[in-house]
């Protein structure tokens, strides 16, 4: 119950199992909170670091002892104006891309074709159609991705073993232009790989003839456009990306 109301807010499974470690034992080390939590040790940096972004923990020194404790559950209410405050943010930031997006599609020469879906099925149906792609001999463009850590587990997982073996097998040629926190992510290694120093709530995979705009908002969404002016459009402005990323 507790853990599946903590995924709901946000957290991953090794966040969820940190934070409640922490309540148990109160201020810790990184070894005692391994012991309560029953974690890879490599992992418990990165956790802890993404707990304290998000207001779950903060650390004292004693000693030269680095320990950490749990904020207050009462505290974490500032954690909720935060994810609305920050949906808020990525309304604003779709609705400033939003006449680009409706531009492109106008200016088709061809009728294209457009669905949206929502959520975890919703993202197997969009992807699906990429998979479709996958034949040819083109090449896989993704832009705006961040760390995997601000994503629920399961639509990590979807890319890492299911998608990234997929897209291995085809050996299609692959570009990404991601933020500088998203260098350490899994990635394929047919992927070449470029970084900016931005975090985007928005991802844009361009394959063909198709167009996928993942939208990762509270409830995600995926934009499908199906069209040659559109996708080419998209990929102009990819190239001009990668040109000025490292």
């Amino acid at each position: 119950m507790i853990e599946t109301i903590f995924h709901d807010f946000g957290l991953t499974d090794y966040e969820t199992k940190v934070y409640l470690a922490l309540i148990e034992v109160g201020e810790a080390t990184t070894g005692e909170i391994l012991n309560e939590a029953n974690i890879h040790s490599g992992k418990i940096y990165q956790i802890l670091n993404s707990l304290k972004r998000k207001g779950f923990v903060s650390e004292v020194i004693k000693n030269g002892v680095r320990k950490y404790f749990p904020t207050k559950p009462d505290e974490i209410l500032d954690f909720f104006q935060d994810k609305r405050e920050k949906i808020n943010s990525q309304e604003i930031a779709f609705n400033k891309i939003l006449p680009e997006l409706v531009k492109k599609i106008e200016n088709s020469k061809k009728d294209p074709h457009i669905e949206i879906f929502y959520g975890w099925s919703g993202l197997k149906k969009a992807f699906s159609k990429e998979i479709e792609r996958y034949s040819g001999s083109g090449c896989l463009r993704i832009n705006g991705i961040t760390n995997y850590d601000r994503h629920p587990k399961k639509f990590v997982d979807y890319f890492v073993y299911n998608l990234f073996p997929i897209r291995e097998k085809f050996k299609i040629k692959i570009k990404k232009i991601v933020d500088e926190s998203a260098k350490n992510n899994p990635h394929e290694k047919r992927a070449r790989i470029r970084s900016l120093n931005y975090e985007s709530v928005i991802t844009f995979n361009t394959i063909s003839d198709l167009v996928i705009v993942s939208i990762w908002s509270e409830q995600p969404i995926f934009i499908v456009v199906e069209s040659e002016d559109v996708a080419k459009g998209f990929r102009e402005n990819f190239e001009l990306l990668w040109k000025i990323s490292n």
